[in-house]
């Protein structure tokens, strides 16, 4: 008996964790709610793996779907399996696909985010925002004839626009004299609203991006902060003032946001780490950014000109670098729209682009210039903004369907959901 508890005693605990290396899918795809996702992971550890789970998560790391459960009993497994998410009640958002692999004693997680965009049973309103008369801006809204109707004339001026189907609220973002306006996107009433700091100037705010429900907000005094549907602050990144925040980018863990200082007159992309706001990496930027997007979990593409050149280039957060991948000429690009991770449609002064990065491929699909682009996934339809009027495309073929005309410049586009 002593032998066998001095024996036991001189056994090594098992302290590392299986390892586990994501393969598939890439991060950021998008998926329908019914939907069958290949997942795909090679899985190790110095003992044999005794389970294996793979689950949808919300972004909070809530299981929002059943989890499938594999028994391995190999200390080198790679798990390739079908995962039918079975869930159609999920609304449109950013999810994480989870694996789990353990030992019996230890367990290791890793995550990949997926956008769900949800099936809608119906689109209940297309909004444009146009310039209204002097201070104003005009909403309008359209029938099922496509004919357009006064909703709401909002006396702000515009810097951003989005629209929240899961709680049926349209934001408003002005820039000097106009504060983020919560409106009843139902009724029209006015529900809330976020002033700006000075209405007689300079300007409050900056930049709207729109992402998990929350409006992500760059104000001119150097801070980034977001707002739920209630005008409830759930993020703040607070700067000293001596950078002007433009475009913003939210990921799982962290706020990307171009920053354009003042006095040295150079742009740099700042990482903030979410939710805490405590300031992470900084790079200089060669060029001005008009909008950023996920590539990955450690790649961003942003899309902007230097120069007068129209450029693509890819942020590497592991290395803190960045590298130009495509140029585009002396054209504007006024808006970006990804369809995809590796696909995206620019509204540019040369007509609308359609840019495959997997592949290498710039289509043009339309010859006369663009200042807006919106998609309305459930009728496949691109709403492709010029001036005054808006013309809508099918997705499919590019074949215009109809046009909607405003008395003034269209500022954006919204689509109302069900949900």
């Amino acid at each position: 008996m002593i032998l066998l508890c001095f024996y036991s005693s001189c056994k090594k605990e098992d302290v590392s964790d299986p390892v586990i290396i994501f393969e598939r899918p890439a991060s950021q795809i998008t998926v329908g709610p019914t939907d069958t996702i290949l997942v795909e992971a090679s899985i190790s550890d110095n003992n044999d793996i005794q389970k294996v789970t793979v689950q949808i998560l919300s972004i909070n790391f809530v299981p929002v779907t059943n989890a499938m459960i594999l028994e391995p009993n190999t200390s080198s497994y790679h798990l390739s399996i079908n995962y039918i998410l079975q869930n159609p009640q999920l609304t449109s958002g950013t999810y994480l696909i989870g694996i789990s692999a353990s030992d019996g004693t230890n367990t290791a997680y890793a995550y990949r985010e997926i956008y769900i965009l949800a099936l809608p049973q119906s689109r209940k309103a297309v909004f444009l925002l146009s310039k209204g008369s002097t201070g104003h801006i005009q909403i309008s809204k359209t029938d099922s004839l496509h004919q357009l109707h006064s909703f709401l004339s909002l006396p702000s001026d515009y810097t951003g626009s989005s629209i929240d189907s899961r709680n049926q609220v349209l934001y408003v973002l002005g820039k000097t004299t106009g504060g983020l306006t919560f409106i009843d996107a139902n009724s029209g009433s006015l529900l809330n609203s976020i002033p700006p700091n000075t209405p007689m100037g300079p300007p409050t705010f900056q930049y709207l991006h729109f992402k998990d429900n929350l409006n992500y907000v760059s104000f001119y005094d150097g801070n980034i902060r977001s707002y739920d549907q209630n005008g409830i602050r759930q993020f703040e990144a607070i700067q000293s003032g001596f950078a002007r925040p433009g475009a913003l980018l939210k990921t799982l863990d962290y706020v990307y946001v171009e920053n354009y200082y003042t006095g040295s007159g150079l742009n740099r992309l700042e990482q903030y780490f979410f939710p805490s706001g405590a300031a992470n990496q900084i790079l200089t930027l060669d060029m001005d950014v008009l909008s950023m997007f996920e590539k990955s979990s450690d790649e961003l593409f942003l899309f902007g000109h230097k120069n007068g050149i129209a450029q693509l280039e890819k942020y590497d957060r592991l290395n803190n670098s960045i590298q130009t991948i495509r140029t585009f000429g002396a054209i504007q690009i006024n808006e970006v729209f990804q369809y995809r991770n590796t696909q995206y449609f620019l509204a540019t002064s040369s007509g609308l682009l359609r840019y495959d990065y997997d592949l290498g491929i710039l289509s043009p699909l339309t010859a006369s210039p663009v200042q807006g682009i919106n998609y309305d996934a459930l009728l496949n339809e691109f709403y492709l903004s010029e001036n005054n009027s808006v013309h809508v495309l099918d997705a499919a073929s590019f074949s215009e369907k109809y046009t909607l005309t405003e008395s003034d410049s269209v500022l954006n586009v919204l689509f109302l959901y069900d949900r």
